[in-house]
C-alpha cells in the first residue's frame, strides 16, 4: 500500500483485494463522553469489488460498502 504516488486514488490493484478473503477492519470510535479514541477490530469478508467501491459481510451478515480510499484508512487502522 505504500508504493502509491502521492495524490493517487488508492484502486482494488494498489490495495491487493480478492475476493472472497477475510481482512481484519480497524474502526476508530470516539465515545461521545469521553474524548479518547477506541479502536475496533472486525473481520469482514470481501464479497465484490466494484469501479469505486467494494461490499464487505461481516460474521452476523451484515453488508457494508466502503470506497477504496476507506477501506485504505480502515486497513491501516487511521481516523477516516
Amino acid at each position: 500500500m505504500q508504493n502509491r504516488r502521492y495524490g493517487q486514488n488508492p484502486t482494488r490493484e494498489s490495495l491487493k483485494l480478492e475476493e472472497g478473503e477475510v481482512y481484519t477492519m480497524i474502526f476508530v470510535v470516539q465515545q461521545s463522553a469521553n474524548k479518547k479514541r477506541v479502536k475496533l477490530k472486525k473481520r469482514m469478508r470481501l464479497i465484490k469489488c466494484y469501479p469505486h467501491h467494494a461490499v464487505f459481510e461481516d460474521a452476523i451478515g451484515i453488508r457494508q460498502s466502503f470506497g477504496y480510499w476507506d477501506i485504505e484508512k480502515l486497513l491501516l487502522g487511521e481516523a477516516r
